[in-house]
């Protein structure tokens, strides 16, 4: 592997800059290194703010250390409220949250999308809208995403690297959010050959760290990546998501504090069947104190069937699934299999609100959205909180009162 590396060494008068301005210098120089990178030439354009912020850390140099390099530190960056959304609300609060999946249709029927959230309203905090997932073209996830505003549901609007360069990114971010839409997850993307395009040309115009910190800067800063200032900045909630599982094991959780430092609000993490392994990775994460920084909800995806599991198991990359899971679905009737992978799920779920670090979980039930009511149900997450919020402000749950 030949890595060519243009790196800008700068220096940083700490007192005339806050601390997003300064965390956007030094990410500047920070090179991710994913597995099959094959040649590069990796260079960093550093964009000067000249915002000043109020704020306990302006002038504090110790506590910003503290706050980026994962050094123990008197605050966190969980304190205030910075979007206003109902899962920010809901996850400050200290209740244990709930975000379900949505996938888009393949054409132009809206009723495929209000069918699907019928199911899911009121049953979780936010719903993710993928984008274009597993590179099939799929309407697009903000479009989707205005559609179940409409239905009473509040969207985690996906976005990837893959298929936008860094202006249309921003151009959809403010067009997203200018249509009610607050939480954001920023992704890297299936790549292309697996899809239904395998000779589309990937954009990858910046990584998803980038992306994170991207939208940071739009949010905190009210500027766009160019430095140019944005009338209205967009106040997303920032998600990332996180492999748990992928080799080296041990590097995973380095890998998240990079996005946590980026700016990522919360973590949803790809589907967790290792529950044993998993207690390691969250055990890491909580020792390097990214859980007082950050929300992590775990992801579940509940078994349909024995060829579901098996596929999970020996298919897809980076997952884990315990060979007791699969003898425990072999020894159930094959019309019971199904159940079975809900209890499973279940019992997972009710393993996570007990486990130190986890703030909620990501339930993934792949075109199964109809299941949901029954798994919330029978996991006790009902019902669901029911939280006013407002960005940058405090949160309170609303009386029997006010609901009347």
């Amino acid at each position: 592997m030949e890595i060519l590396f243009s790196i800008t060494l700068i220096s940083i008068p700490v007192g005339r800059r806050n601390t997003a301005a300064i965390t956007v210098h030094i990410r500047s120089i920070f090179i991710t290194l994913d597995a099959g990178m094959t040649k590069e030439v990796i260079s960093r354009r550093v964009f000067f703010s000249r915002t000043e912020t109020s704020g306990c850390c302006k002038y504090d140099t110790s506590c910003f250390w503290a706050n980026h390099f994962n050094q123990p530190a008197g605050h966190g960056e969980k304190s205030l409220m910075k979007s206003g959304s109902n899962l920010e609300a809901v996850l400050k609060s200290g209740h244990f949250a709930i975000t379900g999946e949505l996938g888009p249709p393949r054409g132009t029927d809206v009723q495929v999308v209000k069918k699907k959230a019928a199911f899911l309203k009121g049953m979780v905090d936010a719903v993710n809208i993928t984008d274009n997932q597993t590179a099939v073209v799929r309407m697009s996830s903000w479009a989707t995403s205005i559609l179940v505003v409409q239905e009473g549901l509040e969207p985690n609007f996906q976005m990837v690297c893959r298929d936008r360069n860094r202006l249309a990114m921003q151009a959809d971010i403010l067009g997203a959010y200018a249509h009610g839409i607050k939480n954001m997850l920023c992704l890297s993307g299936d790549h292309q050959s697996f899809g239904d395009h395998p000779n589309t040309k990937g954009v990858f115009d910046i990584d998803s760290i980038q992306l994170i910190s991207m939208v940071k800067t739009m949010r905190d800063e009210g500027r766009f990546l160019g430095g140019d200032e944005i009338d209205g900045p967009p106040k997303m909630f920032i998600g990332a998501a996180a492999n748990p599982f992928g080799e080296p094991f041990e590097w995973r959780v380095h890998r998240l504090a990079k996005k946590v430092a980026a700016g990522a609000d919360f973590i949803q993490t790809q589907c967790i069947y290792n529950m044993d392994r998993f207690r390691q990775w969250i055990k890491m994460a909580e020792d390097m104190g990214l859980t007082d920084k950050v929300y992590i909800m775990a992801g579940v995806t509940p078994f349909k069937s024995l060829p579901m599991a098996k596929y999970m198991k020996n298919k897809v990359p980076g997952m884990d699934v315990p060979d007791h899971l699969i003898k425990r679905l072999k020894g159930v009737e094959k019309k019971k299999r199904a159940a079975e992978g809900i209890k499973i799920a279940c019992e997972q779920i009710q393993e996570f609100k007990e486990m130190k670090g986890v703030a909620g979980v990501h339930l993934m039930a792949i075109e199964w959205e109809h299941k949901v009511p029954q798994i919330v149900e029978q996991a006790g997450l009902l019902p669901r909180p029911n939280i006013k919020s407002d960005a940058g402000g405090d949160t309170s749950e609303e009386s029997e009162e006010e609901e009347d």
